[in-house]
């Protein structure tokens, strides 16, 4: 798999952001009409590497197909994703404190939906490189981070893959809580790691032919970076190939004031991406 170079790099050390608090209370001032907004969103966690594998397809889509495609040609792969159990639990206690100790309000589950549409609408933010709404949803240090990385990677192809619905986002993990405690206010940082699976043929017909074309733009450079190991999978000989994507995403609020502001995204990137075939 490849990881991408900018908004698409490594995640960075957590330590960077930890020292840069004071920079991150530009919070949300308005959501995004018609779209998911971080209004939904209510309780947000640094990073681990954790492990996934894709398995071949047990069922089909439910979803209405377009015609000509059968139910096979949708169908994506199981994803068996595998988190170390210290992690895992360490993750479950910091949720729990932060309920009983910072903020009885809070609820895992709403928070995992509204960090997942905010994870969607951002990703779409940046394909379209719209500025004006991604600063309505990031802190100043997290837009100056994204604005930065979004320019590098303007004229990359894989940015026209993502295409990723709600639906579409597989495994919304917690993986690192901070509590953070500065000059009488408390801070909290809650790393999320997305899995997003999307099935080339499940778009509209009328984006065929940009997905068609960006995956071949993919398999070509692909095969110019590494020719040994690069993608030798010609996108017109196999009708099933899966767009793959790992987001890690660090949402920040303040609380210890009167009234805390919403999450808000303070650093995203594109962990992994890849073109699947199966």
């Amino acid at each position: 798999m490849s990881t991408f170079r900018s908004i698409y790099s490594p995640i960075k050390s957590s330590k960077s952001i930890l020292n840069r608090l004071d920079s991150c209370r530009s919070m949300l001032r308005s959501p995004v009409t018609g779209s998911p907004s971080l209004n939904a969103i209510r309780h947000f966690t640094g990073l681990q590497r954790n492990q996934h594998r894709v398995l071949p397809p047990t069922s089909y889509s439910n979803r209405t197909l377009v015609a000509g495609i059968s139910r096979r040609d949708v169908s994506l792969p199981k994803l068996v994703y595998l988190q170390y159990p210290y992690k895992y639990l360490k993750a479950k206690f910091d949720l729990l404190r932060l309920k009983y100790l910072w903020d009885p309000s809070f609820k895992e589950d709403e928070f995992k939906v509204g960090t997942t549409q905010a994870a969607v609408l951002l990703t779409k933010l940046i394909r379209d490189q719209n500025l004006t709404e991604i600063n309505n949803l990031t802190t100043t240090s997290g837009f100056k981070q994204i604005a930065r990385d979004m320019i590098l990677s303007r004229q990359d192809p894989r940015m026209k893959l993502l295409k990723f619905r709600f639906s579409d986002i597989k495994k919304a993990i917690p993986v690192r809580i901070y509590f953070v405690e500065r000059h009488g206010r408390k801070h909290c940082i809650i790393d999320m790691f997305f899995v997003g699976m999307r099935n080339i043929n499940d778009f509209d017909s009328d984006e065929k032919s940009e997905i068609q074309d960006s995956i071949r733009k993919y398999d070509n450079k692909q095969t110019d970076s590494n020719p040994e190991t690069g993608s030798d999978v010609d996108p017109t000989s196999s009708k099933r190939r899966v767009v793959f994507a790992e987001i890690f995403t660090r949402f920040y609020r303040e609380y210890g004031v009167a009234n805390p502001d919403d999450w808000a995204v303070a650093f995203y990137k594109i962990a992994t991406f890849d073109v699947l075939a199966f």
